[in-house]
């Protein structure tokens, strides 16, 4: 169940992604490519939306409460603005790579313990610089795993976002475990 929010995101992502369409190439603009967009941009919107259900289901899952993808997506949307600006940090801490651990953290804290962007991201750090390890093993294995996964054909793609839920659970157990000797 943990993994529904993001398979159903990847499928419908999948189902509705416009081919041949490019906002460069003026020759693609007809009535259907054109509703075909307005579908994909619904679509993006819903699998963002999905992809944060998914951290809020995992959490759930973590720390045994029941799992209600409908509970997790009114739980996002009620939280959106947090995560629009969420996101668009955590594109900019990406854009060096060594800072995408800070990002997976900020999402994960500020969805364990609803908090603002900035305080999550000091205690990204906090737990990061305390458990480097865990942290680099973590990602050592997301990285091989991605990899790994993207040679396997039809269902790479699937298997891949299935694996970073499983990368998502691992920070929420080193962020328990920082959480549970910090407090």
């Amino acid at each position: 169940m943990v993994f529904a929010p993001v398979l159903l995101g990847s499928l419908i992502s999948t189902l509705i992604n416009p081919e041949g369409w490019s906002p460069l190439d003026p020759s693609s603009y007809s009535p259907v490519f054109f509703v075909a967009a307005l579908l994909s941009l619904a679509g993006s919107i819903l699998v963002y939306l999905l992809n944060f259900a998914s951290i809020d289901m995992a959490r759930d899952a973590y720390v045994g409460e029941r799992l209600d993808l409908g509970a997790s997506m009114n739980y996002v949307i009620g939280r959106i603005g947090t995560f629009i600006v969420a996101s668009i940090v955590g594109v900019l801490l990406s854009i060096t790579i060594l800072l995408i651990p800070v990002s997976i953290f900020m999402f994960v804290i500020i969805v364990m313990d609803e908090t603002s962007v900035g305080t999550a991201i000091s205690r990204a750090w906090s737990v990061i610089t305390r458990d480097i390890g865990d942290v680099t093993v973590i990602i050592l294995a997301s990285i091989v795993g991605t990899i790994l996964l993207s040679f396997v054909p039809w269902i790479g793609g699937l298997l891949t976002v299935c694996l970073d839920v499983v990368i998502q659970l691992a920070f929420i157990s080193v962020y328990e475990k920082y959480r549970s000797e910090a407090y």
